[in-house]
């Protein structure tokens, strides 16, 4: 697990309003941002369509041709 160097900014009532990291933590929190989100994004799109799969095997919906697929595209 990665180990941040925060510091805290606090009001007048000493209640924290904002963090603060270096730059190069933040840029790395980016990158993992950025590949947990196309990960998930990824997950979603396998999640449908295996949903998709169990409505067109139950017959709640009809299934596509491959040339019907390709023509959407």
């Amino acid at each position: 697990m990665t180990t941040f160097h925060v510091q805290y900014v606090t009001n007048e009532h000493g209640l924290k309003t904002a963090v603060q990291i270096p730059l190069q933590e933040w840029q790395e929190l980016l990158k993992e941002y950025a590949y947990f989100k196309q990960y998930a994004t990824l997950k979603q799109g396998l999640t449908e369509a295996f949903q998709e799969i169990q409505e067109i095997e139950s017959g709640k919906t009809s299934g596509k041709t491959l040339q019907e697929f390709l023509n959407e595209c």
